[in-house]
């Protein structure tokens, strides 16, 4: 079963999505068995142009959203409490800067696809738990090193991170990716077949899987 996942690093919702899919392919396996492969792909909710000056995190999304405090701590409970219930303590309290992803997708992509899965979930626990500023290398590296990368894998970090054709590429992706007609994230691809977006259950997820499977007609 081949499934893309777009995403973008600061999605909380594409944080629930991943821990949900994880969920539902190791009940699949369990059951069924097969291989997966995934294939993760890039999107930016907030780009920050380089060399613009940090920002205060809450006060950037108040402006990006145009809301109120009242409708942002509104919306921060209800992410919370969907992330509470699969187990995911989200800590938007800990969060002070507006976080540049495009390093993140980078490194990303330079990670061997075996081990994509674990440095995603490694940001997004850093970012989304820890209120880290996971655009910096350090941050990236740390995250890299708890999801298993070996030192010559974390040095191909640093290698693209100051390569600006990496640096290119990504950003083809994201304008790939939302020309194809993405517009907000987390968005799954099962077998070329069935798209889902949003941070659905793993239930959801098992009855797409069920019918990714069933023969298709001539």
């Amino acid at each position: 079963m081949k499934i893309k996942i777009v995403q973008d690093l600061i999605c909380p919702w594409c944080h629930i999505g991943h821990h949900n899919l994880e969920q539902a392919l190791a009940e699949w396996s369990a059951k069924h068995g097969g291989e997966r492969e995934l294939q993760w792909l890039p999107y930016q909710l907030d780009p920050i142009a380089p060399g613009t000056p940090r920002q205060e995190f809450r006060q950037r999304f108040k402006d990006r959203k145009q809301a109120t405090d009242e409708q942002i701590d509104a919306m921060f409970e209800r992410v919370a409490q969907a992330g509470a219930a699969v187990g995911i303590p989200f800590r938007f309290d800990l969060i002070e800067v507006a976080v540049d992803t495009l390093p993140g997708h980078i490194a990303i992509a330079t990670t061997p696809p075996a081990k994509q899965s674990a440095l995603i979930q490694a940001l997004y626990r850093a970012y989304f738990e820890q209120g880290k500023d996971i655009g910096l290398t350090t941050e990236i590296l740390d995250a890299a090193t708890i999801a298993g990368l070996t030192s010559d894998e974390q040095a191909g970090i640093v290698a693209a991170l100051t390569d600006e054709s990496a640096r290119t590429a990504v950003g083809s992706q994201i304008r790939q990716v939302q020309a194809a007609g993405v517009t907000g994230v987390p968005y799954f691809v099962i077998d070329d077949r069935y798209g889902l977006s949003g941070g659905q259950p793993p239930d959801v997820f098992a009855q797409v899987f069920a019918q990714a499977h069933e023969p298709v007609l001539a």
